[in-house]
């Protein structure tokens, strides 16, 4: 792995934040403490998970990992998401993308976001991944409903 890693962001400023952010991210080691983040998954239910390093963050959005560009102090949360998504075409996510045009985070449903996306805290002075706060999953709209089954007898 270079030293430099490429820029993924488009927006003034915002690919050296990243860039430094991502450095951080791979000089996690699997001895660190795991961090703990959300998934909002494309049929959009909401799990949660742990992240000790950027393998972790690549296997909860499918692949390489593409961060938001977004005031994360402003918020209290950052958003990674699969930077091929849109290319490869996966499924839309419809709930991360009202719940980030809410926050005025994301411009519009004209550029919906693709996959699964991992939300964690905002990221730390060192570069550091933080966790996700716990009043975050409160401001995510809940469409998914648990599946259950029941059988009536008719007599």
């Amino acid at each position: 792995m270079t030293d430099q890693l490429p820029l993924v962001m488009l927006g003034p400023d915002s690919g050296q934040r990243i860039s430094e952010h991502l450095k951080g991210v791979q000089d996690m080691s699997n001895e660190r403490e795991p961090v703990s983040g959300l998934r909002i998954r494309t049929n959009g239910k909401i799990e949660k998970v742990e992240i000790r390093n950027l393998e972790d963050m690549q296997a909860v959005v499918g692949g390489l990992i593409q961060a938001l560009p977004m005031d994360e102090d402003k918020h209290g949360f950052s958003i990674y998401l699969n930077e091929e998504g849109r290319v490869h075409e996966v499924p839309i996510n419809m709930t991360a993308s009202l719940w980030l045009l809410r926050h005025d985070v994301w411009p519009g449903l004209d550029e919906p976001l693709h996959g699964d996306i991992l939300v964690l805290g905002p990221t730390g002075e060192d570069g550091e991944t933080t966790p996700v706060p716990e009043d975050v999953q409160d401001t995510i709209p809940n469409f998914w409903v648990e599946p259950s089954f029941g059988f009536t007898v008719v007599e």
